[in-house]
């Protein structure tokens, strides 16, 4: 990947398009701000709402998430000439630190979220005091590695968004009072959320979540003291359980009285029939959590956003829970 990158990118410089770097390149005199992620291309359009001098431009809008997205050229010269970078900064994000390291571009405000989070950036791997045994299938993490899914926490969203808004301050002071309303207003939308997912696990029967899939969602889980098991850690791309890992998946359910096994989006539940089947529990329901790893820009276009979808997942997670 990083060979490729390389290439265009010095492909690009001899062709011009990178060439004298510039706030506005296109000429707009409108400040272009480049988010990775759907979660933060979202945060900066409510943050930047009503100000007629930004072009927000989100990378990955066709579906594909960033675990095993591919840039194209634009992306490239899009994040090459930018004023504003969002990105998570995880493993799933290396090749943008290559474009920018390479690009040149002296004037670009970086916000590298998980180095914003500070300690609330969580290791990859589980603690050991939730249920799920770390490496239980044989995979093993980088003791350095953050986890990336950082959007999945609604503590984490006003903790970024108050950077985010102060970013644009500095960056753009003359639509300062704009954005500080905007961060104002949204910072409150989200500490009402926040307070809605505590009541839920407060009002639940259960204090335990069992995904038959992968797992994105440990900043929600550590949010509010949720004990889970998973057959995969994090968003390994490892689609098949051992036997093992079905039968301990089998014996929670059991063991805590499960009524209902989770998945993510775009998953098939056929791993979760195979866990219900092989425990004492056959009359266990599947729901799906959406991660908003796969949004895509048709999506957006029909009115989705951030608060749409966790609002959605607190009405999964209520029905898990038994509220």
């Amino acid at each position: 990947m990083k060979k490729v990158i390389s290439l265009l990118l010095a492909v690009l410089m001899l062709a011009g398009t990178l060439c004298g770097c510039t706030a506005a390149p296109d000429g707009t005199g409108k400040l272009k701000i480049v988010c990775t992620v759907f979660p933060l291309y979202d945060w900066m359009r409510q943050l930047t709402a009503g100000s007629d001098g930004v072009e927000l431009i989100l990378i990955a809008d066709n579906g594909v998430d960033m675990h095993s997205y591919q840039p194209t050229t634009g992306d490239i010269v899009d994040i090459s000439t930018c004023d504003m970078l969002v990105y998570t900064g995880g493993q799933s994000d290396e090749w943008v630190d290559e474009i920018v390291e390479r690009s040149g571009n002296g004037h670009m405000t970086v916000a590298h979220l998980i180095d914003e989070l500070g300690d609330r950036a969580l290791c990859a791997a589980p603690h050991e005091h939730n249920d799920h045994e770390d490496s239980h299938d044989g995979h093993h993490h980088h003791e350095d590695a953050k986890d990336e899914h950082i959007w999945l926490s609604a503590v984490n969203a006003r903790v970024l968004c108050e950077r985010l808004s102060a970013m644009l301050c500095r960056l753009d002071s003359g639509n300062a009072p704009v954005y500080e309303a905007n961060a104002e207003e949204y910072i409150a939308a989200l500490e009402e959320l926040d307070k809605q997912y505590r009541a839920a696990v407060d009002e639940g029967q259960s204090k335990a979540l069992l995904f038959a899939d992968r797992f994105p969602f440990r900043y929600l889980a550590e949010d509010y003291d949720i004990a889970y098991c998973a057959a995969f850690d994090g968003c390994e791309a490892e689609t098949e359980a051992s036997f093992d890992t079905v039968a301990h998946l089998a014996a929670e359910i059991d063991s805590k009285q499960l009524d209902w096994v989770l998945i993510i989006e775009g998953s098939e539940d056929r791993l979760a029939r195979t866990i219900i089947g092989a425990s004492h529990r056959p009359d266990c329901g599947v729901l799906t959590l959406d991660s908003m790893q796969s949004v895509t820009a048709e999506d957006i276009d029909g009115g989705v956003t951030y608060l749409s979808v966790m609002e959605e997942n607190l009405a999964v997670l209520r029905q898990a829970l038994g509220c």
